[in-house]
């Protein structure tokens, strides 16, 4: 029996075979319109995770540069007070600069753990802790108040030529204590890259 011999038959079986036909790209049209959306919603979802995540390591990057210059702000002053310590109030304010310039950068780390430990818990990551980076810098207060003891029991025993002598001392462990807190914001800074790096490969 033909193809025509059997639509001669079954009628109903042409009609609907004709209609098939005819709406069967549609389907398929649809099909892959509702599947390609589907993705495209899917690696929407995913970019902007991904952008939410590289923002806030990204904030953090630049947090940690911002305390460096606070802290270094705050180092600035304290020098300024050595340098002035024969002028009452010349050294009261450059000392009031000083603690004002490093409790901000102490409220500032403080934040900056905070916000790091946000991201702990909402992506499960323990390397954007801030915690070690945090004791180094709120040990920097008692560093300098050791610098500055310490130059003032010297100071007490030294001619006033040899001052110099002194403040070159303290700006040199000033240095060092800048340093060691510099290279550990640093090494902070650079995992949060390699986190960037991998959150966008």
């Amino acid at each position: 029996m033909s193809y025509n011999e059997f639509i001669q038959y079954h009628p109903t079986f042409g009609f609907s075979f004709e209609l098939f036909k005819g709406i069967m790209p549609t389907i398929v049209a649809l099909l892959a319109i509702y599947i390609n959306n589907k993705n495209a919603n899917k690696r929407e979802k995913e970019k902007i995770e991904k952008d939410i995540k590289t923002k806030a390591l990204t904030q953090l990057q630049n947090d940690a540069i911002q305390l460096n210059n606070m802290l270094f702000d705050a180092g600035k002053e304290f020098l300024d007070y050595i340098h002035c310590l024969d002028d009452k109030e010349k050294s009261e304010r450059a000392w009031a600069g000083y603690y004002r310039k490093v409790s901000e950068a102490i409220m500032f780390s403080k934040r900056i753990m905070f916000i790091s430990d946000m991201e702990i818990i909402k992506t499960g990551d323990q390397e954007v802790q801030f915690h070690d980076c945090f004791q180094i810098v709120s040990k920097f207060p008692d560093q300098i108040a050791d610098m500055a003891k310490e130059f003032n029991k010297k100071a007490a025993k030294t001619l006033k030529k040899d001052e110099s002598k002194l403040v070159d001392e303290v700006q040199q462990e000033l240095t060092k204590a800048a340093v060691d807190i510099q290279e550990k914001l640093i090494e902070y800074a650079k995992n949060l890259t390699k986190k960037i790096k991998d959150i966008n490969i």
